[in-house]
C-alpha cells in the first residue's frame, strides 16, 4: 500500500500505537522501494508563475518556523552532548529502550496537528529501524547533521536533510517550485520534532505546543494547488483560508504571542496595507510591527507590505556569522580538523565569559558554570599558545599542557574529574594519564 494512498485506514495510534507504527514503516519501505526501481519518472513540467504566489507567504511562515525550531534543537543537543556526554548515555542505553523512544517519538509528533502524521511519508528514515539501528548511531548522525558547523547562531535558513530517494521523487514530478519547498519544509519539519520529541523522552521531559494559524490567502490557492499534490497537503493549504480553526490560534507575526498572553485590554491588530489584499498578518504592538518593518525574517515587511508576493524580490543570501567568527582570540581551525560540538560550545562560552581563559561547563544539577582566569603573566601567554593549538588542530600534547594547567587551579576536587571528562569530549583523546 502507498504512503500516498489517503484513504488508507491505520490502527489508532492512541489505544494501537505498536500497530499503527508498524502500518507505517512497512508502507514506508514498500513505497520507497517502489520508487528505486523506476528507471524514468516524468520531467517536471513549468508551472504558471501565478502559482507560486500563492504559497510565499505560507512558506514564509513555515520557513520562519522551522528555522526557530531547529535552532532550539541544536541548541539543546549541544547543550546536552556537551555537558552531560549524552552521546555516551544514549549509546549505553538497551536497544529495547532506544526502540521504545523512537517510537514515543513517532508517536507524540504524529499527534500534535492534524496533518502532522501526513508529514512522515517524505521520511523514509522515520522508522524504528532505522533510528534504533547501527546500534543508535544514526539516530546520533542524524541529530549532529541538524546542528551547524559554528553554533551560537540563530538559523535564517532551515537546515534540510537531503534523502536520494525522496529528493529524486519530489524533483522528478510535475508541481511548482513553490510546492516542492513546501514539501521539503514539511519533511523538515517532521524529522526536526521527531529529535527533539525523542530528546525529551530520554531526560523525561515533556512539552506542550501551540499550534499557530498562518496569515490568510486567498481560497484560489486550494483550487490553484488541486491535483499538483495530494489530500492531506490541500488539507494544509485550506487551513490557510479558514477564519478560525479548532485549537488553532492567531498570533503575532513577530514575536509569536498568542491572544492569552498580550495581557488585559490588548489585542492582535492586522496590517491595514495586508488587509486590503485579503493578507491577514497580525502584530500585537506598534513595537513589534516596527521591527518587523525593518527586520522581519525571511524579509523585512516593508518588502512585502500590500504587495502581491509575486513582486516581493527574493531574500538576499547573508554569510552566517559562527561562533568563532570575529573574535581575534579564536584562531581558525586548519584544513580538515572539524571541531567536536563540546568543543564549539566551549568557543561560544568563552566569547559570553570574555575575561576568563578556560570555561568549566558544570553539569546538572549545577546552574552556574566556572571560570578560570590565570593570573600569572607567563603562565597566561603559555596557556594562550597551547589553547591557540588545540582550537586549530586538536594537538594531543596542548590539550594535556591545558589540563595540567587548569588541574593546578582547581581547588574543588571534583571539578578535576569534571575537567578531565570535558576535555576528552572537547578533543577526543584520554587523559587518565595525564598526570
Amino acid at each position: 500500500m502507498s504512503i500516498f494512498d489517503t484513504t488508507k485506514k491505520r490502527p489508532n495510534k492512541d489505544t494501537d500505537r505498536f500497530r499503527w507504527n508498524q502500518s507505517w514503516e512497512k508502507d514506508l519501505q514498500d513505497s520507497y522501494l517502489a520508487f528505486a526501481r523506476v528507471k524514468n519518472f516524468s520531467p517536471p513540467s513549468n508551472q504558471e508563475a501565478s502559482l507560486e504566489s500563492h504559497m510565499q507567504l505560507y512558506l514564509h511562515r513555515q520557513t520562519r518556523d522551522i528555522c526557530s525550531l531547529q535552532t532550539d534543537l541544536y541548541n539543546i543537543a549541544v547543550q546536552h552532548i556537551a555537558s552531560e556526554g549524552f552521546e555516551d548515555e544514549w549509546m549505553k542505553t538497551t536497544q529495547a529502550r532506544k526502540e521504545e523512544l523512537v517510537l514515543e517519538g513517532l508517536y507524540q509528533v504524529s499527534g500534535i496537528a492534524p496533518d502532522m502524521e501526513g508529514f512522515r511519508k517524505w521520511c523514509p528514515e522515520a522508522t524504528i529501524a532505522y533510528l534504533a539501528g547501527n546500534g543508535g548511531r544514526n539516530f546520533l548522525d542524524l541529530l549532529k547533521k541538524h546542528i551547524p558547523e559554528n553554533i551560537g547562531v540563530e538559523l535564517t535558513k532551515p537546515i534540510y536533510i537531503p534523502n536520494a530517494s525522496v529528493d529524486r521523487l519530489i524533483d522528478s514530478q510535475p508541481q511548482s517550485r513553490a510546492t516542492a519547498a513546501m514539501v521539503r519544509l514539511h519533511r523538515s519539519y517532521f524529522l526536526t520534532m521527531v529529535l527533539w520529541r525523542m530528546i525529551l523522552a530520554f531526560y523525561g521531559n515533556d512539552e506542550s505546543y501551540i499550534l499557530t494559524k498562518t496569515p490568510r490567502q486567498s481560497h484560489q490557492a486550494v483550487e490553484t494547488f488541486r491535483g499538483l499534490v495530494d489530500k492531506d497537503d490541500i488539507r494544509e493549504i485550506r487551513r490557510l483560508d479558514k477564519l478560525e480553526s479548532k485549537g488553532v490560534v492567531n498570533i503575532c507575526w513577530n514575536c509569536g504571542k498568542d491572544p492569552a498572553r498580550l495581557g488585559p485590554g490588548k489585542e492582535l491588530k492586522a496590517c491595514v496595507k495586508c488587509k486590503e489584499i485579503r493578507r491577514i498578518i497580525r502584530y500585537c504592538s506598534r513595537e513589534c510591527q516596527r521591527e518587523d518593518w525593518k527586520n522581519g525574517k525571511p524579509v523585512p515587511h516593508k518588502a512585502i507590505c500590500g504587495k502581491p508576493m509575486m513582486d516581493v524580490d527574493p531574500p538576499e543570501e547573508k554569510e552566517t556569522v559562527g561562533a568563532d567568527s570575529n573574535d581575534d582570540r579564536i584562531p581558525p581551525p586548519d584544513p580538515g580538523f572539524r571541531r567536536s560540538i563540546a568543543l564549539s560550545y566551549q568557543i561560544t562560552l568563552l566569547q559570553s565569559m570574555p575575561q576568563c581563559d578556560y570555561v568549566l561547563d558544570m553539569p546538572p544539577p549545577n546552574k552556574d558554570n566556572k571560570g578560570f582566569t590565570l593570573l600569572n603573566p607567563l603562565a597566561k601567554v603559555l596557556f594562550h599558545l597551547a589553547r591557540n593549538r588545540a582550537f586549530k588542530n586538536g594537538d594531543p600534547e596542548a590539550v594535556r599542557f591545558l589540563f595540567l594547567s587548569l588541574k593546578s587551579i582547581i581547588s574543588v576536587p571534583g571539578d578535576v574529574e569534571i575537567l578531565t571528562r570535558q576535555l576528552e569530549r572537547e578533543y577526543g583523546i584520554d587523559l587518565a594519564n595525564a598526570g
